[in-house]
């Protein structure tokens, strides 16, 4: 989703998880994070949708997380 900051997006995202059952990973990202963490974030994720009857789930990003 793409909007002016404070219009509710992550809100709206994540209500919309809820309502249809998916499940929502978010990172936190913290001044300390690097490429290793995200790695490891990522292959946690994989995992879990790798196991067998496993639901969906939705990642987010936020505008705030990407570093440069």
């Amino acid at each position: 989703m793409v909007g002016v900051g404070g219009s509710g997006k992550q809100s709206l995202a994540r209500l919309a998880s809820f309502i249809i059952g998916y499940e929502l990973e978010q990172m936190v990202v913290t001044q300390s994070f690097n490429q290793s963490d995200l790695r490891n974030f990522l292959s946690e994720m994989y995992r879990k949708i790798a196991k067998p009857n496993s639901s969906v789930r939705v990642y987010m990003v936020t505008d705030s997380q990407i570093k440069t």
